[in-house]
């Protein structure tokens, strides 16, 4: 995002902060510090803030109270005094919900919409009801409504795994996992060789569909970083099986669905010519 904001790296400087490693409010100070630091220098500070929606001190969703005046208003205080942070872009990654709908879910009973009580299971939905009602409330006392209020855009990062709706099947899930595995494999320096003039990719058939079609992937993106990193691709012209997985069953049970990848993996002979990727 910010290669494409600051094409010439001439404008943006980058930092991250992961907010679950925080300790106490001094940790945050610390942190607008080097934000501050870094707009002095003339640069525009592009802040990530990953897992922003830790605990904090026991109170879920405790920090947020901390972002609204640097959001607002462009500074912090530290003891008595305020200091300005200039202009700034902030960027939150959450670490415990997965979309921004699940973040926001709490905010949705703000005394505007009524809450129905079915007659079929009165004592069930009444539980519902009294879960919403902690849920937003506890969502108002982070300050989660206020946050939200001063943010201004999100993103769902979808994820190599099928999130299918009720509008939508997620049928695209193959694609982000074609995009992902070639963004890897053009990264991993002992992938060189894979490549040919025309930047297209050897990969076995097999491979290929049992990576693309595999059930799940257990922990995301990082059991495909997992299996990539764990396979051996040094000065290999293709990606066969018995080169991508030198390793035990139980460790690739870690990652994937064994029994999935091997279903799809026997629908081609190993053997089979490469495919081209490109």
């Amino acid at each position: 995002m910010a290669k494409c904001i600051d094409t010439n790296r001439d404008l943006l400087e980058s930092i991250s902060f992961n907010v679950s490693q925080f300790g106490d409010y001094q940790d945050m100070v610390n942190a607008f510090h080097k934000i501050r630091d870094l707009a002095l220098s003339g640069k525009v500070p592009f802040v990530f803030f990953d897992e922003f929606d830790s605990d904090c001190n026991g109170q879920p969703l405790g920090w947020l109270k901390y972002f609204l005046a640097p959001m607002q208003d462009g500074e912090f205080k530290e003891g008595d005094s305020i200091h300005p942070i200039g202009n700034a872009i902030f960027v939150f990654a959450g670490g415990t919900r997965y979309t921004f709908e699940d973040f926001v879910q709490n905010s949705h009973g703000n005394g505007s919409t009524p809450i129905v009580v079915s007659s079929e299971d009165n004592k069930t939905d009444q539980n519902s009801v009294q879960e919403t009602e902690d849920k937003d409330k506890e969502f108002r006392n982070a300050k989660g409504p206020d946050f939200v209020s001063r943010l201004r855009g999100f993103i769902n990062v979808m994820g190599p795994n099928r999130q299918p709706s009720k509008e939508d099947d997620d049928d695209a899930f193959i694609i982000r996992r074609a995009q992902l595995l070639r963004v890897m494999l053009e990264n991993d320096q002992r992938a060189t060789s894979l490549f040919n003039s025309k930047r297209e990719l050897s990969i076995d058939d097999g491979v290929l569909r049992a990576l693309l079609n595999v059930t799940r992937y257990k922990h995301g993106a990082r059991s495909m970083t997992a299996v990539i990193e764990m396979s051996r691709l040094a000065g290999k012209k293709n990606v066969l099986i018995f080169q991508l997985f030198q390793l035990r069953n139980s460790l690739i049970c870690m990652w994937m669905q064994m029994n999935s990848f091997f279903d799809r993996k026997r629908t081609v002979s190993v053997d089979a010519p490469a495919a081209r990727s490109s």
